[in-house]
């Protein structure tokens, strides 16, 4: 975890327990266990017994991360919000929610033990001071400059082997995290743990905002 910021890491310890009763099963077949139609059973519910796990986990991660980010985003206005602002509910078309994070949340809660890379959130830097896009097509704040990036959960993957055999492999939240490059071209992007980690560790992002202010 040593990617992690601290708040990060106490999350994690404090959900942790939960995954400790995946490996407190009692073996089966062990040598003077009798095998049962109550060990078939408890091979079948194993699985659901995992998915609920990380169901659980996931949950309270949407919750706790979603709080973090918002604060980061009020964090991030209240500091440049003279010459920036940072908007994360905004769409240009009507009807759409894509891109919004109320819409990212909202999906990941429905099934949260899978992984929504397209649900993600734009992040739009929009300038208060220069205004130079004109009739551009993509002219969605009234001729104000403005630059994009990107906001998601960050999840890595949980797996177990049932005693069945069976190996199940789903999507587990650990974090936040700032991307550069929309979730088609993650692979040649940045990712950040934090809007304070992007803002003081990407050149290419300090300069964006530079020419946001800079008349």
């Amino acid at each position: 975890m040593s990617n992690l910021t601290k708040f990060q890491e106490q999350l994690i310890t404090d959900i942790q327990k939960e995954f400790t009763k995946l490996n407190t099963k009692e073996e089966i077949n062990s040598k003077g266990k009798k095998f049962t139609l109550a060990t078939i059973e408890d091979c079948i519910n194993e699985e659901v017994k995992f998915i609920d796990i990380i169901k659980k986990h996931n949950e309270k991660m949407i919750a706790a991360f979603s709080k973090m980010m918002l604060k980061e985003i009020k964090d991030f206005n209240k500091e440049f919000g003279k010459v920036i602002e940072l908007k994360y509910e905004f769409t240009k078309y009507e009807n759409s929610k894509g891109g919004l994070f109320s819409y990212m949340v909202e999906n990941n809660k429905k099934s949260p033990e899978n992984e929504y890379k397209s649900y993600e959130t734009i992040l739009y830097f929009v300038s208060k001071v220069k205004f130079n896009r004109g009739n551009d097509r993509w002219n969605f704040f009234n001729n104000a400059d403005y630059r994009k990036y990107y906001l998601d959960f960050k999840r890595e993957v949980a797996s177990i082997t049932l005693e069945s055999g069976k190996k199940v492999q789903l999507y587990k939240i650990i974090g936040a995290q700032y991307l550069t490059k929309d979730w088609l071209n993650r692979g040649n992007g940045k990712k950040y743990d934090s809007l304070d980690e992007m803002l003081q560790r990407d050149d290419e992002v300090q300069r964006a905002m530079v020419q946001l202010v800079q008349k």
